[in-house]
């Protein structure tokens, strides 16, 4: 778990309305790129696309319950995404307290069912 006021690929000038377009966009993408692979695949290839599809249903419903999560405990300008070996937390409501990271992080483990260590929350 660590903390970090920017990102390499977040700058500061990115409002979470980005964040989240360009979150929505790569899914869009990927998706759109597995039901195309789908249309022509094996059986034994399109039950794996198929469980890529459920996958990436599931980080998203994820995604969004944690935001409604975060929202509901006072954090209301917040965005998450799910990626393959992390998890980003992005808090815009002012600064972050170790004390908000540590339970931000704590809940967001606890959900996403990931270790600590492979989750980053961000200003």
């Amino acid at each position: 778990l660590f903390r970090s006021g920017e990102n390499e690929w977040l700058k500061e000038e990115t409002t979470l309305v980005d964040f989240r377009l360009e979150r929505e966009r790569e899914r869009s993408r990927l998706q759109e790129r597995l039901e195309e692979l789908f249309a022509t695949a094996s059986e034994e290839t399109a039950k794996e696309i198929h469980k890529e599809l459920r996958d990436l249903a599931e980080k998203t419903a994820m995604e969004h319950e944690l935001e409604n999560l975060l929202r509901a405990r006072g954090y209301h300008d917040v965005a998450v995404a799910i990626y393959p070996r992390s998890v980003t937390v992005v808090i815009k409501d002012g600064g972050l307290s170790e004390k908000t990271v540590s339970t931000v992080g704590r809940l967001v483990a606890d959900l996403a069912q990931c270790p600590l260590e492979e989750i980053r929350i961000m200003e």
